[in-house]
């Protein structure tokens, strides 16, 4: 079952290089602290573009699957609490 994300964004077969990172910097700005932001495409291998990215902007990569040909990047804007104790 996908988590439901605030936005589903759409990378098709972009990369950071082929100009995805306006479009990944645009939708962030429509988000808050917290909410979740959804990419799908068709490139694997954005994945490890995605984990340095996240590094770097102190978002949090939370979840990646694989459905019909697609791949699906579920990204937290903003660190993950480093101390949760709210109950699940």
């Amino acid at each position: 079952m996908l988590s439901k994300a605030k936005i589903e964004l759409d990378a098709g077969g972009k990369s950071f290089a082929t100009g995805l990172l306006p479009e990944l910097i645009g939708a962030l700005r429509q988000c808050r602290r917290g909410d979740l932001l959804a990419l799908a495409g068709g490139r694997y291998e954005l994945g490890a573009e995605l984990e340095i990215w996240c590094r770097f902007t102190r978002n949090t990569l939370v979840d990646t699957t694989i459905e019909a040909g697609k791949v699906r990047w579920l990204i937290r804007c903003g660190e993950a609490p480093a101390n949760d104790q709210s109950d699940r």
